[in-house]
């Protein structure tokens, strides 16, 4: 985010904004760098929720400069500086240690699983190259949803949704009995 332009951000329709994510900030041997991100599929447009997208338009109001977040100078803000005047003043005077920065990112995903955001989609929004890599990491937070999948069919039978998963009978389909 610290190196996140604000001509990457389109807030014009906060009902449709977005971030295009096309360009990295790192920090190497004490300069700043923008490079592509890790992997093509870093590459990406991430869809805004309207409440972020007037946040972010009532920001640009009120500042100027090339990048969303920045140095009281107006460049990009180095993490490290950023961490120590600001983040961990916050988080002592809220949530408390350890807390890290990469943990809204989880707490992000945390989010959508419990919305039901499927693992796909999630992948997408953070860049990965697989799903397998969300499973892998956030797997443990889809427990309990096949509660909520077995609630879902039980709702598409009883509208009478479900035809189409019962295999017709034909003349070589044995019927089951009860035992």
């Amino acid at each position: 985010m610290v190196g996140l332009k604000r001509h990457r951000v389109n807030v014009s329709n906060v009902s449709k904004g977005y971030i295009d994510v096309v360009e990295a900030l790192s920090e190497v041997r004490g300069g700043l760098v923008t490079a592509r991100p890790k992997t093509d599929e870093s590459i990406r447009r991430m869809e805004l929720p309207a409440f972020l997208a007037r946040a972010l338009k009532d920001h640009f109001s009120q500042t100027v400069g090339e990048y969303v977040f920045q140095s009281p100078h107006g460049g990009p803000i180095r993490a490290a500086s950023f961490r120590r005047r600001y983040w961990v003043p916050a988080v002592e005077a809220s949530v408390g240690r350890p807390c890290r920065i990469h943990d809204l990112r989880h707490t992000h995903v945390a989010w959508l699983i419990a919305s039901g955001v499927d693992p796909k989609s999630i992948a997408r929004r953070l860049g990965h190259t697989s799903v397998s890599v969300v499973l892998d990491v956030y797997g443990h937070l889809f427990e309990g949803h096949d509660r909520a999948v077995a609630t879902k069919l039980d709702e598409l039978h009883s509208r009478g949704s479900v035809h189409f998963l019962f295999t017709p009978p034909t003349a070589d389909v044995v019927p089951m009995r009860a035992v």
